[in-house]
């Protein structure tokens, strides 16, 4: 007999579970073993699902984020260009007051840095002297993007936290079933001592290659 392990897909472990359940249900003696652990499985189902829910969840999210980093890339760019309209120039006082390490340093960055960029391009225009003519118009934009992505930010945290809280129960869960498994199949053995084949009748077989679905701890 093969005893899975908590790495295996939930998937993968439901089905050795029924197999399982199945196979003791045919042997009304030990029917009380598919009693025993069928609520782990019931319970293996629905926190996988939950982390289902949670990865579904987790997608609109990171998308919405994708955009608002764009959108507050093109907005600091915006700002550069018509900085150099201001002086007529490239790199001229304008510019170089709002990027004084170049567009680039403000706008390559991902995440929790890019607002760290916004925020500096923020303090730069509302302070700066030669920059004044552009505050009116570019201040309000730049301070409405900038919340924006700390909102973006936040609700991936949110729904990172979710997905991770969803999966931590999930493995909890598959740690339970596996020692469940593996109490019955020691009690398998001693009900049929010396008995092999028929120790392998309730207990399906599965392969030890990982395949795409088996293990979600790689994706994780």
């Amino acid at each position: 007999m093969e005893i899975p392990t908590p790495r295996m897909g939930s998937r993968r472990l439901w089905l050795a579970g029924v197999y399982h359940v199945t196979a003791l249900r045919q042997s009304p003696d030990l029917a009380p073993m598919a009693d025993a652990i069928e609520p782990l499985m019931v319970e293996l189902k629905t926190d996988a699902k939950a982390r289902e829910d949670a990865e579904d969840a987790l997608v609109p999210v990171r998308v919405r984020l994708v955009f608002l980093e764009r959108d507050a890339e093109r907005a600091l760019r915006v700002v550069a260009t018509n900085a150099s309209s201001l002086d007529g120039k490239r790199s001229g006082p304008t510019h170089s007051a709002l990027f004084p390490d170049g567009v680039n340093a403000e706008t390559r960055p991902k995440g929790p840095r890019q607002v760290e960029g916004v925020d500096r391009v923020i303090n730069r225009l509302a302070n700066s002297t030669v920059a004044e003519p552009l505050r009116a118009e570019h201040l309000p934009r730049l301070q409405a993007v900038k919340a924006a992505l700390e909102a973006g930010l936040h609700a991936r945290k949110v729904a990172t936290d979710a997905w991770a809280a969803a999966y931590a129960a999930e493995f909890s869960t598959r740690e339970d079933f596996v020692r469940a498994y593996d109490g019955n199949a020691g009690a398998i053995r001693q009900h049929f001592p010396k008995d092999r084949d028929t120790q392998d009748l309730y207990f399906d077989t599965f392969s030890s290659t990982r395949t795409a679905g088996q293990d979600e701890d790689e994706q994780a």
